[in-house]
Order: structure tokens, then sequence, then C-alpha cells
């Protein structure tokens, strides 16, 4: 490279800022955007399925009284209102999703890059350790400013919008108890990623934490001690109340819990060595060289992690949520507005306990379609990080290698929606809902139809230009979502809509399955997958 071509960088001392930035935001703003749409279409749907405060009475004495409600999203309150029912609705959705996200994205980006050896380079200059968890910290908070603006936007926008009526200031306030109520969890990631010696065990320990948190909540709820709220993170969210009686000043330990698990991460940074940790591994261990004994083998064992956390969480969701099939079907059966949204939504007339779990497995194909792509961005990282130089210079083939691991999301796929599926039977089976045992499970198989659609169009991007191959499946993944989520509040083009890959497929059981889509989808998914292999075998391994 000449001198002429090398530039110094701007504001050198923060360049590790700007990188982790970098790394970071996209993903920020992706679910930015998908949370606030989350609010827009809670606010819509809601002026256009209870237009009469009879209907809005209604929907409140059957949420209110609901134990599964309570438990999956909170508290209820004010949902005679559609600032109330807004406001409850988004926020127990979105922090539920953002904690998950704000755990991982912040375990990998402290220890996760540690652990590879990302950081090194940057600590052989002028940066501390405890001044390199100062940036990172920073570029979370970037993120998370980045995803509060996003969300802001669109809760203004619609709230401003006739019928909606929000203050300006509620928007805001909304927006922030969102992404304070995640920045809790981004900073606990941050503070277990220096007391534990590997990512999984950070990012394991956070949400036990969470979980922990999740379970004291849903005790306070239902056993009716809210004096426990007090004491739990997701307790000071329900507290909140944003759009409805907004209680501001449970801001102060939500900001403080955030703050001090940031202070404790950078001063605990100082006393550790790089690679080490607070709670330092043993250096005596058994081996264990279960399914090393091959390439696919080890692929199996080191993707065991997140493959029983993808399936568990949404086996576990699928029955929390279908056990509310029976009384949830009897809302939407008893509201004119929520049927018409339905029927935008799900392309049918069927009403009742099918409808719901239609919804329901609506977002599990969405669901699907983010493992999915998981599973192939973390193929491209094997590759991108050099691990996978390591296998292919032995006598392993590269058709040997990438078909294995495509073999492997092949197989979670097809768990994910026997899981999805089976549990979701469970739930809605134990309150006593008609709906047939064969009708969710085909539902839930029918929830990764979609995911395997796109693994094919990832796997072309994978063989042909590797780089862009996540930002090409996330793409597809949140615009697919947003459509579908605006036609179910309005009218869009149908050339518009046709774009979107949720479109095309029924959502069982609410509908009947249409077979002539799953064979084309599915064969795109198979031919796709061979294209991305073919092509894989005859260019170089590339690089991040």
């Amino acid at each position: 490279m000449s001198a002429s071509t090398v530039r110094r960088a701007w504001w050198p001392s923060a360049v590790l800022l700007r990188f982790a930035t970098k790394r970071l935001i996209k993903g920020g703003i992706i679910w930015g955007i998908v949370f606030g749409i989350t609010v827009a279409s809670s606010a819509i749907a809601y002026k256009a399925a209870y237009a009469t405060p009879a209907a809005r009475q209604q929907v409140a004495a059957t949420f209110s009284s609901n134990i599964g409600v309570s438990v999956l999203l909170g508290q209820p309150h004010h949902l005679d209102t559609i600032s109330g029912f807004t406001g409850w609705r988004s926020l127990g959705i979105v922090i539920i999703i953002g904690s998950i996200w704000a755990i991982l994205a912040s375990t990998r980006l402290v220890r996760g890059e540690e652990t590879v050896g990302r950081w090194e380079s940057f600590l052989a200059g002028r940066i501390t350790r405890r001044g390199l968890v100062v940036q990172l910290l920073a570029s979370l908070a970037a993120t998370l400013l980045a995803m509060y603006m996003c969300i802001a936007i669109v809760a203004v926008a619609v709230g401003r919008s006739p019928g909606v009526a929000f203050s300006v200031s509620g928007s805001l306030f909304l927006a922030l108890s969102m992404v304070l109520g995640v920045s809790m969890f981004a900073a606990l990631g941050a503070f277990m990623s220096q007391l534990m010696p590997t990512r999984s065990r950070a990012a394991a320990a956070t949400a036990g934490i969470f979980g922990i948190s999740f379970a004291a909540r849903a005790i306070a709820n239902v056993a009716d001690i809210h004096w426990l709220l007090a004491f739990t993170p997701l307790g000071w969210i329900d507290h909140l109340q944003p759009l409805g009686t907004s209680q501001p000043l449970w801001l102060l330990p939500i900001v403080a819990f955030a703050i001090c698990c940031s202070l404790g991460a950078v001063y605990l940074a100082g006393k550790r060595d790089l690679g080490a940790s607070i709670i330092a591994d043993t250096d005596e261990a058994k081996p264990r060289y279960g399914l090393l004994h091959s390439a696919f083998g080890l692929a199996v064992r080191i993707t065991r992690g997140g493959r029983f956390g993808w399936v568990a969480g949404m086996a576990v969701a699928s029955f929390a949520f279908c056990s509310l099939a029976k009384t949830a079907g009897e809302a939407f059966s008893q509201s004119a507005g929520l049927q018409q949204a339905i029927n935008r939504l799900l392309q049918t007339r069927v009403m009742g306990e099918e409808a719901f779990i239609g919804t329901i497995f609506f977002v599990f194909m969405a669901a699907a379609m983010v493992y999915a792509t998981n599973m192939l961005g973390a193929i491209r990282e094997t590759e991108a990080e050099g691990y996978a130089d390591n296998l292919l210079v032995r006598s392993i083939s590269r058709v040997r290698w990438l078909g294995g691991r495509l073999a492997i999301l092949a197989a979670s796929l097809v768990l994910v929606g026997v899981s999805v599926g089976a549990f979701g039977w469970l739930g809605a089976h134990l309150q006593h809902s008609s709906v047939s045992a064969g009708d969710v499970i085909g539902g839930g198989l029918h929830t990764i139809v979609p995911a395997v659609f796109l693994t094919g169009v990832g796997m072309v991007a994978f063989g042909f230009w590797p780089r862009i191959t996540t930002n090409l499946m996330y793409g597809v993944v949140a615009w697919s979502f947003l459509m579908e989520m605006l036609a179910s509040v309005g009218t869009i083009n149908h050339w518009i809509l046709d774009t979107s890959l949720l479109h095309h497929v029924s959502f069982v059981p609410a509908a009947s399955p249409r077979w002539d889509v799953i064979a084309i989808m599915l064969s795109v998914g198979v031919i796709g997958s061979v294209m991305g292999i073919w092509r894989f075998t005859r260019r170089d391994l590339i690089a991040e």
C-alpha cells in the first residue's frame, strides 16, 4: 500500500469504539425497527378490533383475569384504552426478546471476541484492559441509542395518527422504558463476561438471572404478592406502566442496576489477565473425546448448546402461548374488528382457537427463519475466522464438511418444528382446547418451511457472495415480517406484498396447508443448498 493511501484515523484512541459499534449497530437498528413495528401493530390492531367502549371493557376483563397472560407479559394495566394496552403488550414482548438479544450480543462482544483473540491487537497499543471494556460498553450504549431512535420515531408517528392520540412524551417514555430494560441485561452480560471463563458460561449465567427475575415476577403476579416486584428487574419494568399511569421514578433502580453492572465489569477487567476470568476455569479436568472422531461429530458437539437453547426456548414459548388458546379464541370470536385483522394476516375466515394458534405459529415461522440465519451465519463465521482451515487442510473434503453442517441445520429445524407442535398441543390440551393433536403438530412442522427456503437462498449467497450471507438472510426475515404486520392493519399493493416470504404460506391450523407452495419452498431450499455446496468447492476460502 502506498504512503499516499494511508490515512490517519480520526480520534485514534477510540478506534476500538468505532470498530465494535460497526459490528453491533446493524443488529440494533434492525431490532429497533422490529420493536417499533410491535408498538405500531399493537395500537392499530387494538383500535380496529375494539372500536366501542363495551368491546374494550370486555377485552380488559378477559386478559386481566388470565393468569397465563400475567406470567408472560406482566400484570395488565388499563387495557380498556389504546394507550394502556399498547404500553403493556409491546413492553412485555420487547423486554423478553430484547433481553435475549442483549445477553447474546454483550457476551459475544466482551467475552466471545476476546476468546478468539480479536482484542489482542488493540491491547498491544495504548488501550488498557479497563479502557477496552469502557469502549465496548460505549459501543453497546451507542447501539442501544440507535435502537431507541428507531422505536421512538415509530412510536411518535403512530401516536400522532388519528384515533390513537399518544402524547409525544408518552411515546418517548415507552421507547425509553424498552431500551433501558434491555440495557440492564446487556450490562449484566458484560459483568458476567468478566467472571466466567467462556462466553457460553457468561451467557448461561446471565440468562439464569433473567430466568430467576422472570419467575419472581410471575410468582408476584399470580400469588398477588406485588411487593415482590420491587426486588426484581422485570418487576421494575412492570412498575413503569408507559402510556398508562406512567411511573418514571422506577427508572432509577433500572439505571442504577445497569450502571453498577457496567462499573463492576470495568473494575474486574483490571483485575484479570487477557483470556483469564475472575472465576477461573479448572486446570485439571478429565478429557472428554466424545464426538471428536469426525468433522461431523465436532460440528454436533460445538453447536449443541445453541441448538438446545433454541429448541427448548421455542418449545416452552409454544406451550405457554398455546395454553391461552381457549381464552384468546373466545375473545377472537366476539370481536368483529379483531376478526378482520386476523383474516388479513392469516388469509382465512376461520376464527376461534385455530386462529389464535395460527397467529402464534406465524411468529414461530419468523423465529425459525432467524434460527436458520444464525446457524448458517455460524458456518460463515467458521470460515471467516479461519477455523475451517484446520479441518480442510486434512483429508476432509469441502462437500463433507459443509454437507455435515447443513445436515445438522436441517435436523435441528425438524426438531424445532416437532417441538413447537407437540408442546403447543400439550399446552392447549391441558386447558381443554378442542384443537386436535394432528393439526397443531402439523402446524408446528409447517413453521419451518419458510426457514428451509431461506436456507437455500442463504446457501447461494454463501457460495457466490459469502460476505453478504447473514445480512441478506436477516434482511429477508425483517422485510417479510414487516410486510405481514403492515398488511394485517392496512392495505398494501399486492406486488409489494408478494415480496414477503411469509405471504405465500398458510398458517396451519387456521388454514389448510398449501402443498404446492410447500413443495416449491422445499425444492428451492434443497436446490439452493446444492448450488451453494457446489460453488463452495470451487472458490477460495474468504476471510471477513
